[in-house]
């Protein structure tokens, strides 16, 4: 009896450890995802798109692609800057993708943008594995030259007109008459406002001497954009031409230290000035500023 006992117990034994073996769970390999961007192509403030080359592979199948751009840090999400294309169905069922010619990924800058670098982060899974890739780009614009200038109201001995496409200035006195039609700004004390002030004056409405001689005077307007801009920001023709607003401009513009303006010039063109300094409030004062050609 004792040995039969034995036997069973030792029985009960190899069934318990040989039930425990057939409930061993089969092992879950994880899919693997691989995220690849090969190259971004020139994003400018002029318009153009940078196409965006790369892959997206797994051995199992993508379930969701998401992208967005990043500041130069990686940290601030700055995609509501931009127009960031790409499909966001034709990863569906797929193994592979390519960004291109599957998703059609690119990427516009939008008017207004600042110059940098900027960093685009595109994030793909395959049911709950997902995987990152991130890669620098620049958006670049027409840049521009700054000069630094002195001018004088009509009494003062700096010059008082001010050609802005390429930021000259010539004497209100001595101008040869082939100069008159490139002149954009005056500089000029009037007393026929009141109260008196010392302003921007385009040519086109500008009147006594000389400027009732002037045979082509330019039609100039200005713009105080002061309150939408920081001068120091502005790098690119891209930035100055996006600063102007249809139906805010003038052609007589009272002006004050700080201020910053837009001149709409007599070839079409928008160029940027900041009054540095004015000293005097009469027809001999003199204003220092810096300009965006």
């Amino acid at each position: 009896m004792k040995r039969a006992g034995a036997a069973l117990l030792a029985g009960a034994v190899i069934m318990l450890y040989g039930g425990c073996a057939s409930n061993n769970p089969t092992q879950v390999v994880p899919p693997t995802v691989t995220v690849t961007i090969q190259a971004i192509g020139a994003v400018t403030l002029a318009g153009a798109a940078g196409a965006v080359s790369g892959t997206i592979t797994t051995d199992s199948m993508i379930t969701d692609v998401s992208m967005k751009i990043l500041d130069s840090t990686g940290t601030v999400d700055k995609s509501a800057d931009f127009t960031l294309n790409y499909s966001q169905t034709a990863y569906q069922g797929k193994q592979s993708v390519d960004l291109t010619s599957d998703l059609a990924t690119s990427i516009t800058a939008k008017s207004g943008d600042l110059p940098g670098t900027y960093v685009l982060d595109i994030v793909a899974a395959a049911g709950s594995v997902t995987k990152e890739a991130k890669m620098n780009f620049s958006v670049t614009g027409t840049p521009v030259t700054e000069a630094s200038l002195t001018l004088g109201a009509q009494l003062a001995a700096p010059n008082s007109l001010l050609d802005a496409d390429d930021m000259t200035t010539y004497s209100i006195s001595t101008i040869d008459p082939s100069i008159e039609a490139s002149i954009d700004a005056i500089f000029y004390y009037s007393s026929v406002v009141s109260p008196p002030e010392l302003s921007f004056v385009s040519p086109s409405v500008a009147q006594g001497s000389p400027f009732d001689s002037w045979t082509d005077k330019a039609a100039s307007e200005f713009e105080d954009v002061t309150n939408s801009v920081t001068y120091s920001t502005i790098s690119t023709q891209e930035q100055i031409n996006y600063l102007w607003t249809s139906g805010a401009e003038q052609t007589r513009l009272t002006l004050y230290q700080g201020q910053v303006i837009v001149i709409h010039t007599h070839d079409g063109q928008y160029k940027l000035v900041q009054i540095q300094t004015i000293d005097g409030s009469d027809a001999s004062a003199t204003m220092n500023i810096k300009g965006l050609y």
